[in-house]
């Protein structure tokens, strides 16, 4: 079983590995004043306050975040949210938040874990979080008083709602781009083994050999037609879905208009084809994009 929750979590962790790091730009107040070093975090994992829904969120933490620093505080991660239920502030917290958990497999050295306020609790939810490598930066920045402050990194916000494939972010299109050649694959779709997620062309190869599947000619569908000829052929073929072939953390984030999610359950897709929620999803930093190492105070 752990040989297999190992494969699975490697293969989530190639699908989201286009997910980036930057700049923050929600809000983050850092604890220390003005001049004070940094520290180590000093808020323990998040218990959810009675009645708030929640949705469970992992994080790859780069071993290039992993200095004498961040060893001194426990090689973990923090997790920051500062709207919605539950949020570090309102709860007397400050940066960089709560303390994330460590899961603990066989091969698995960098996956860290935390529970949110989830989308189900409307207003409540948290909207957008951060990951940190749990060190409180301060506000000096000579690093010679103040090693924190270089030595601390987060990532950019990550949106905590539903993402779909109409979604423009550049960050989410090579994972769709991943999940939609799966799914063709799962459907036995011809063609789908040969279709490349980095090709400019990769949505009208895959909505081509979806209309020659259907029987529709492509020269003669209007320009919208064309665009949704690979999600007619999933409609087609609802009972061929498999979601546990996405793993174990992916298995459960799919949904469609027949399919009912736990966390979600009066949410469909609208229309929109196969989507899925930030529920068990892994956020992986990619490293060739530059990464703010500490936070931005507003």
């Amino acid at each position: 079983m752990k040989n297999q929750l190992k494969r699975r979590a490697a293969a989530v962790l190639t699908a989201a590995s286009i997910l980036t790091a930057g700049t923050i730009t929600g809000g983050v107040s850092v604890s220390a004043a003005d001049g004070e070093k940094g520290s180590c975090g000093v808020m323990d994992v998040y218990t959810p306050s009675s009645g708030v829904v929640t949705q469970q969120v992992l994080f790859a933490m780069p071993g290039s975040w992993k200095n004498q620093l961040t060893e001194q505080c426990g090689n973990v991660a923090g997790a920051y949210w500062w709207r919605g239920a539950d949020n570090v502030e309102a709860l007397g917290g400050s940066y960089p938040g709560y303390k994330a958990t460590k899961v603990v497999e066989d091969d698995i050295q960098n996956l860290f874990l935390t529970k949110i306020p989830a989308y189900g609790n409307g207003k409540q939810n948290a909207p957008f979080m951060l990951w940190d490598n749990y060190l409180d930066p301060g506000n000096n920045t000579n690093p010679t008083e103040n090693p924190y402050f270089s030595a601390a990194a987060h990532t950019s916000n990550i949106n905590c709602g539903i993402v779909s494939r109409n979604d423009k972010e550049e960050r989410f299109e090579k994972l769709f781009r991943y999940t939609y050649r799966k799914q063709a694959q799962l459907c036995e779709l011809n063609g789908a083994d040969a279709l490349d997620i980095n090709a400019e062309t990769f949505w009208e190869d895959i909505n081509r050999l979806a209309a020659d599947a259907l029987g529709n000619t492509w020269s003669s569908l209007s320009s919208k037609k064309k665009q949704y000829q690979i999600d007619l052929y999933f409609d087609d073929r609802d009972g061929l879905l498999d979601f546990s072939e996405y793993g174990s953390f992916y298995a459960g984030n799919f949904f469609n208009e027949d399919l009912t999610d736990t966390i979600y359950p009066k949410e469909s897709s609208d229309g929109m084809g196969i989507s899925f929620t930030c529920n068990n999803m892994v956020y992986v930093i990619d490293l060739s994009v530059p990464v703010e190492h500490s936070p931005v105070c507003s």
